[in-house]
This record gives C-alpha cells, structure tokens and sequence, in this order.
C-alpha cells in the first residue's frame, strides 16, 4: 500500500492566500453605483461651465459697443479734453504759487512773514535753515491742487447736454524731476449718455518746469548764509548764479521799510521760465 502523506499545514495556508487575494481583487474594482454617481458628478460640473462660458460670452457681446473703460471715445473726447485742461491749467498755477511761497502752499504759521500783503517763507531764522525737503514741496502741491481741482472740475455744461457724471475720490500724485513735473490724477468717473457707459479713471499731465534747480540753489544760498549770519557773501552769491545759471536778487528789507532791518529778501530766476522763487532769511 502506498502511503499518501498530507501536509494539512501547507493546505491550510493556501486556502488563506486565495481567499485574501480575492478579497483584494474585489476591494479595487468599483461597485456599479459607485461609477454612475461619478460620471454624473463630472457631467453635472461641466454643464455648469458650459453655462458659465456661454453666458460671459452673450454679455460681451451685449455690452461690448455700450461699456468703455479707461479710455476716452468720440462721445467723450470734450469731457477727457476739458479735465486734461482743467488739470495743466491748475498745476501751472500751483507751481507758480508755490515758488512764490518759497515751496509752501500752508505755510507754517512761526515761519512766515506777512509783508505789504504777500506771506513769505523763512529759510533761516534763529540760526536754523527750514529750506522744506522735495518730498515737501511735491505735498504741498499736491495738497493745492486737491483743493483747485475740485473747484475746477465742473462738468454742469455736460450735464447740460445730456450726460450723466458720476464722480467717484479724487487722488492726486505729483513728481518733481529735473526739468519736469508729473501730475497723475487718480479720478474714476461714469458718463452715461442714452445707452452708453463709458468710464474714465487716470489722466496726467507733464508741466516743464525747474523747480528742482530753484530749490537746489536756494539750499545752497542759505547754506552760505549761515555760516556768517548778518552777512551778505556777494561773491558766494555770484559763484553760485553762475554755477547754476540763475539770477539772484538780495534785497535786504531796510531799504524799503523802516521796521524790518534784519531780514533779507531772495529770489532766485533762470531766463529759460518764468519761475521766481522766493524765500527771506534772519539772523
């Protein structure tokens, strides 16, 4: 008789195997339901595109010829125009106020001198030089043409003509360079007009001026000054018009007044513009 001998062990262990390599096989491979409720997930989220995409579409398409943004058109060349205008005309005017004022337009009240009606700036004064810094100077004229602006800006002869403004803040930045100012103003406004919309937001303006090189030689003028209080240095004055072309005129206020005898009156011109810049000094 042949003997059969039986390894319940290893038969034992292959049963194990197969039934976890079954149960693996089944756990990776989806359930009906599972696929349906995926597919139409992914259909549903591109429905909602669809919908997304045709409907910008359509309204581009709507509004492209009545919506205009940023830049001026036909209809509104004359109100673009008139706030160009407006804001070259204003920043003239406030360049020349402040040179007039010595780079102020608020003067600091301790620091300026009301004489035969005009306020001038002292850029000396009890052995201190308060000549203001360019970053000053580009403030105040921003602060003088925020508050000319808004009187400038009247659009009532549009309104006139049928068009609807709305005005949104005003924003103003100014940039001195050396022989020439940048205005940008910051100023988004709506006409409407029948079915038309069109917006306007930045306009700017580049004004020639030498503003820098006044202030500059000034700086220096007060500089030489102090360091001989009381004293007119006429040839330190001659070597820095010449350095600079510019004109320099020092008047010392006694000889046009009897009570201010300490005070001397500078203005510093260059032929190329009309600028005077003007500013005293004390001892």
């Amino acid at each position: 008789m042949v003997g059969v001998v039986v390894d319940i062990d290893k038969i034992l262990k292959a049963d194990y195997l197969k039934n976890i390599m079954n149960k693996r096989v089944k756990s990776k491979i989806p359930s009906p339901n599972f696929l349906s409720e995926n597919r139409r997930g992914q259909v549903t989220i591109f429905i909602i595109i669809a919908i997304v995409l045709i409907t910008a579409v359509s309204l581009y398409f709507i509004f492209r010829d009545k919506i205009t943004v940023g830049n001026s058109t036909s209809e509104t060349d004359p109100i673009y125009n008139y706030m160009i205008s407006c804001l070259e005309k204003t920043s003239n005017e406030g360049i020349s106020y402040l040179a007039a004022h010595g780079g102020y337009y608020n003067l600091p009240g301790i620091l300026s001198l009301n004489y035969l009606g005009r306020d001038i700036n002292y850029y000396y004064l009890n052995s201190k030089i308060y000549t203001p810094s360019i970053e000053r100077v580009e403030s105040e004229l921003e602060n003088y043409l925020f508050d000319k602006l808004n009187v400038c800006l009247d659009f009532e002869e549009f309104e006139n003509q049928g068009f609807e403004i709305n005005k949104g803040d005003l924003v103003i930045s100014a940039n001195i360079k050396e022989n020439e100012i940048d205005i940008d103003l910051n100023y988004p406004i709506t006409i409407r007009k029948g079915e038309t919309t069109e917006r306007l937001k930045e306009f700017e303006v580049k004004i020639e001026s030498n503003i820098e090189k006044l202030l500059f030689v000034s700086e220096e003028i007060v500089n030489s000054y102090s360091e001989t209080p009381g004293f007119i240095c006429l040839t330190c004055l001659e070597e820095i018009s010449e350095n600079n072309d510019v004109e320099i005129k020092a008047t010392p206020l006694s000889e046009i007044s009897l009570v201010e005898d300490n005070i001397v009156w500078f203005s510093v011109s260059n032929s190329e513009y009309e600028l005077k810049w003007e500013f005293i000094v004390e001892e």
